[in-house]
């Protein structure tokens, strides 16, 4: 990782799974591999009906969710 303007590393994505269709996962780590936070995906249905759905879970918190289109 050679490039000059990254002076240390925050934190990384990690996949945890990403199937097509299927509901996705996302591990955020810190930069020592702590686990910070699992972000899922879960895409609209086929049909069209319903938005795509993201959810952030933190160690000790609620969850956070955000549906596409709308803030949150």
């Amino acid at each position: 990782m050679g490039i000059a303007y990254r002076e240390r590393l925050l934190a990384r994505v990690v996949t945890r799974a990403a199937a097509k269709g299927q509901p996705a996962s996302y591990e955020v780590q810190d930069a020592h591999g702590a686990s910070l936070a699992v972000v899922t995906r879960a895409p609209a249905r086929s049909d069209g009906a319903g938005r795509t759905r993201w959810t952030v879970r933190q160690t000790g918190r609620e969850p956070a969710v955000g549906l596409k289109g709308r803030l949150f």
